[in-house]
C-alpha cells in the first residue's frame, strides 16, 4: 500500500485484529493548498482500498473491515457488503463523506 500514498503523507501502521484490517495514515504533513486535509483523505481511502483489493483471493478472504484511520481528519470503515466489480476488478464503492 506504499505506493497508494503521496508526497508528505505516510502508513504509521498496518494492525490486524479479528477480521478487522486497521491502517493508520498521517496525512498532517501534505499541501492542503488545493484540497484540504479531509479531502485529501477521502482520495486516500479509495487509493489504498483498490491496492488492497488488488490482492488475491487469499487475502481477500482474511478480512471482513478495513478501517483507516486519519486521526483527527476522521476515520473511515470499509466493509465487504461495499465492494462492487463490474468486470474490471475488485473496489470499494466509497460513500462520499464517508470519514467520520
Amino acid at each position: 500500500i506504499k505506493d497508494a500514498i503521496e508526497e508528505g503523507e505516510k502508513i504509521k501502521d498496518v494492525s490486524f485484529d479479528e477480521k478487522n484490517l486497521t491502517i493508520k495514515v498521517d496525512i498532517s504533513k501534505t499541501d492542503t493548498s488545493v484540497l484540504t486535509a479531509k479531502e485529501i483523505g477521502e482520495m486516500r481511502i479509495s487509493s489504498i482500498t483498490d491496492e488492497i483489493l488488488a490482492l488475491d483471493d487469499k487475502y481477500y478472504n482474511t478480512w471482513e473491515t478495513i478501517t483507516i484511520d486519519f486521526g483527527k481528519e476522521g476515520k473511515a470503515v470499509c466493509d465487504k457488503s461495499m465492494v462492487k466489480d463490474e468486470g474490471f476488478g475488485k473496489f470499494f464503492d466509497i460513500p462520499i463523506g464517508i470519514l467520520e
